[in-house]
């Protein structure tokens, strides 16, 4: 819990890097004030005045080269670069107590490009995040502390015939392991697997998404329905998976 904190803490340094930094609670109104041109390191100390805690590098008002975060202990958190006040290339996050690896971020033009890795504190790889663009894509893959593989649930489908009551048919979508972290949509990935903008969400509650059609007979017929899940798993990653129904199609 206290890696998680700290990481948020110094996600918040880290997340953008534009020509002031008005939201490090940590500088002083002089050192804001001279970032807006600055060009050379901007450093942050803890309140005993000797350790750092940040220190990012400047070029003419923007981050431009080596940006990190460290812990009370003199340790590094985060170690990253950044290009024109982007972030670029691979961001490292560390385990405070055991000082190995925790998690590897590559990023392009400041979004998550590439494979995001995880890792459990005996040095093991914990996760293998596929991104574009900042958005997660198929084929995560995650690991146990022993290096063994793990499985992931799969969307199941519950049809709910009302329509000689009230000529309504209700399809439910669910994981077969009834997590509720878990969002569904509606559309296509792209054509590497990839969540994109054009998808359209379904309204979601307690790990159930629900779709209602208003037809006239049982026998409707209708367009295959390509549904999207994104869920969170037990490491905070994001798997991707989808799947086709054929709702209301004659047999």
């Amino acid at each position: 819990m206290r890696l998680f904190i700290f990481i948020v803490l110094s996600t918040c340094l880290f997340v953008s890097c534009n020509t002031t930094i008005d939201d490090e609670p940590e500088l002083t109104a002089e050192d804001t004030a001279k970032s807006a041109k600055k060009t050379g390191w901007l450093r942050s100390y803890y309140p005993n005045g000797q350790m750092k805690k940040t220190e990012v590098h400047y070029k003419d008002g923007l981050c431009d080269g080596a940006a990190r975060s460290f812990y009370k202990d003199g340790s590094i958190n985060v170690d990253g670069m950044y290009r024109l006040g982007k972030r670029d290339g691979v961001f490292k996050w560390y385990y405070e107590d055991t000082k190995t690896l925790y998690e590897e971020i590559p990023f392009k033009n400041d979004d998550k490009n590439g494979i995001k890795k995880k890792y459990h504190k005996n040095g093991r790889l914990a996760a293998e995040a596929p991104f574009k663009d900042n958005k997660p894509g198929m084929g995560l893959k995650e690991y146990s502390k022993e290096g063994k593989p793990l499985g992931f649930p799969k969307i199941v489908c519950k049809i709910i015939d009302k329509v000689q009551q009230n000529k309504e048919y209700i399809i439910e979508f669910g994981m077969s392991d009834e997590t509720k972290q878990v969002e569904f949509f509606t559309g296509s990935l792209d054509k590497e697997g990839f969540l994109n903008d054009k998808l359209f969400p379904i309204k979601t509650e307690d790990g159930v998404g629900r779709m209602k059609y208003k037809v006239s007979s049982v026998n409707f017929f209708t367009q295959p329905v390509n549904i999207i899940a994104k869920v969170k798993t037990q490491f905070r990653n994001d798997y991707i998976t989808q799947e086709t129904f054929y709702p209301g199609k004659k047999k």
